[in-house]
């Protein structure tokens, strides 16, 4: 109980009770950040792993796994694929495919050919 009342009397207890909604606000960003930077980490060591560069298309596939594993810039994917950035960037690549009217081997090697370019370039 002697632990308990210590705690109470203490400044940062007493801070906090007299700026909750600064803290809790605090507290939210915090928990966001440590979300986000581990969300680009595992991105980023995924994506550095040379099995998953440069890979051959699967139906399953989004064009940002695309531009990820290709190392493109969205407005290069957008262009490929012609797709409306706010319609249809979260689409599997088989409807992609379809809608355009190629199979997902044509697509990998237009893909292959948009980045030897771009890397050519010197865009990177």
């Amino acid at each position: 109980m002697q632990v308990l009342k210590q705690y109470r009397n203490s400044t940062l207890y007493k801070f906090a009770c007299s700026y909750k909604f600064t803290v809790l606000g605090f507290v939210t960003s915090a928990i966001a950040v440590i979300v986000l930077s581990s969300t680009m980490l595992a991105d980023a060591i995924y994506f550095d792993d040379p099995d998953h560069k440069d890979v051959t298309l699967e139906s399953w596939m989004t064009p940002r796994y695309v531009a990820m594993s290709y190392g493109l810039p969205r407005t290069a994917i957008i262009e490929i694929f012609d797709i409306d950035e706010n319609v249809e960037s979260s689409r599997r690549l088989d409807h992609i495919a379809t809608r355009i009217g190629v199979s997902l081997d044509e697509l990998t090697n237009i893909v292959r050919i948009a980045a030897l370019t771009y890397r050519e370039q010197g865009l990177d």
